[in-house]
């Protein structure tokens, strides 16, 4: 039976996420993405992580560990997420929401109307924010103070025995978080796939219009492209890219080994099956 890493604790988004993908598999819950990366490299054979929310973009810890470790994209998941208020009172009594900052912010123009009589939505710093919807909910049935609520799942809610307030918050009703699947081995080819890579261009005028012609020459589609500062070097950028195709194939050669005699740094983060 694989072992699986996962942002927790149960009932985290990143969990329903994983339960869809692994079926019967023995799930270690972790505190943060970065702990997900260190088991996977010590003691687990997969890992779940969010790359990127369609409503609020890219994760960033989960860019910056993909750098760091020497592990694999093995494949990706989307899934639909659909936040809910809960607490132990009633939603009039609510001062203080608790949750990760990625929720609050897929929920913010809801939750301002929804709760436009309240001084303060979201405590600064660590009182309001936390390391996952589902812990936030633990807390929450933990304190048992009505005044506190939290944002997360619906299926969190349930297990912490929280009270619905209100449901479908998300500002978006196609709210959909990608998650990647982390391994140290990697994929074979499908025929339906993409590569995601790290780079680092030259401090050149033109230096990412040549990058980019790379792909174009081999017809090859970019679906997704970020930067991200360089932690080694200040006011230096590298970038984070998906395109159509596995490193296996002739052409994703051909381009792989363009991009590494034009650019200053390339990693190679793994092929793997489109998600749905």
């Amino acid at each position: 039976m694989a072992t699986i890493a996962v942002l927790g604790p149960v009932g985290t988004f990143t969990d329903e996420a994983a339960r869809r993908y692994f079926s019967s598999d023995k799930f270690i819950y972790c505190n943060s993405v970065t702990e997900v990366f260190e088991k996977l490299e010590k003691d687990c054979e997969y890992g779940v992580v969010p790359i990127e929310n369609s409503t609020e973009g890219s994760v960033a810890e989960t860019i910056d560990c993909l750098q760091k470790y020497n592990l694999y994209v093995w494949g990706e998941i989307y899934h639909n997420v659909s936040h809910v208020l809960a607490g132990t009172g009633k939603l009039e009594e609510v001062k203080v929401i608790m949750t990760h900052p990625q929720a609050i912010s897929q929920c913010r123009d809801k939750i301002k109307k929804l709760l436009k009589s309240v001084p303060q939505l979201i405590p600064k710093g660590s009182n309001g924010e936390v390391l996952s919807t589902a812990k936030a909910m633990e807390i929450v049935a933990q304190k048992k103070d009505p005044s506190i609520a939290a944002i997360g799942s619906k299926n969190a809610a349930e297990k912490c025995g929280l009270k619905i307030l209100a449901d479908k918050l998300s500002d978006r009703e196609d709210n959909e978080t990608r998650f990647f699947v982390i391994s140290k081995k990697q994929q074979q080819k499908t025929g339906k796939d993409k590569t995601s890579i790290i780079t680092a261009v030259k401090d050149e005028s033109g230096a990412l219009w040549k990058l980019l012609g790379i792909f174009a020459n081999e017809n090859i589609n970019l679906t997704k492209i970020e930067s991200r500062p360089r932690h080694d070097k200040k006011w230096e950028y590298m970038f984070f890219i998906d395109f159509e195709g596995h490193k296996d194939d002739e052409k994703v050669k051909n381009v792989l080994k363009e991009v590494e005699d034009s650019t200053t740094y390339l990693k190679l983060l793994g092929s793997y099956p489109k998600g749905a």
